[in-house]
């Protein structure tokens, strides 16, 4: 049992132009958006009608933009992974959101996406749901009521274990843990979270949650290139992790 959350680090080397994803691996990709980003017209080009409504409809300018960007960042990623320009990526969206890729032949091509404040990290797998999240740190919440409100009583047990000065950070990493596991059961935040075991020990940034149904989730807690924690969810007992990293470019091809 160590004093803080206890997260694993990678090297995050450059993407491959064409990146090779094995079965039993999740790839992670991180990407920094630059401060104040503007998305000029090939950025928008990326989007579908559908798209561009929903990004038209935030009401902040930099939230609009980020968003912008992430969309289209996602479907230059899936290019590279397909082999297609990132213009020919069709997309649709599930209950809650989370999209998928339209074209049957790649319906075994997961992936997710988390942004926090600029800061991006996109999980991609073969065959298994995945799911990922992510906190830019600092980041001040009140975190003792959500912590009374949000974790079962082994996770509570284990987050009154933390030092004081690093619960905040411990209650983060759980949050993201909460948001991973949903996205990968496809439900977002629709779940009972209190009644979800995600964490017996904040020492061990691994864990395996296994349903009543035999179905198994493993998650890796995990910091990321940039100041921040994270978590990545796979419906697998097992995986491997690779990680890397993308510049953003301005003026992408459509």
């Amino acid at each position: 049992m160590t004093g803080e959350a206890a997260a694993l680090d990678f090297q995050w080397p450059p993407l491959d132009a064409r990146p090779c994803l094995a079965r039993g691996v999740v790839h992670l990709v991180a990407v920094r958006l630059p401060e104040e980003i503007v998305c000029g017209a090939d950025r928008w080009a990326l989007l579908s009608e559908a798209e561009a409504r929903r990004a038209r409809r935030l009401k902040f300018d930099d939230h609009r933009n980020r968003w912008v960007a992430g969309r289209g960042l996602l479907k230059e990623l899936l290019g590279r992974y397909m082999g297609v320009e990132p213009g020919a990526v069709r997309l649709r969206v599930g209950e809650i959101g989370k999209p998928y890729l339209a074209d049957p032949a790649h319906r075994d091509f997961f992936f997710n996406y988390t942004d926090s404040h600029g800061c991006l990290v996109y999980a991609f797998s073969r065959g298994v749901e995945v799911g990922v999240d992510l906190e830019k740190l600092p980041r001040p919440t009140r975190y003792v009521r959500l912590a009374q409100r949000k974790l079962t009583s082994v996770e509570f047990a284990a987050f009154e274990r933390i030092p004081e000065h690093r619960r905040e950070e411990a209650f983060l990493a759980s949050w993201t843990r909460k948001e991973a596991y949903g996205k990968a059961l496809g439900v977002g935040v629709r779940y009972p979270m209190a009644e979800v075991t995600l964490c017996e020990d904040f020492g061990e940034p691994r864990y395996v949650v296994r349903g009543d149904n035999g179905s198994a989730h493993a998650l890796a807690q995990f910091r990321p290139p940039f100041p921040g924690i994270a978590c990545v969810v796979a419906a697998s007992a097992e995986f491997e992790l690779e990680t890397y990293s993308v510049e953003f470019d301005s003026c992408p091809s459509a």
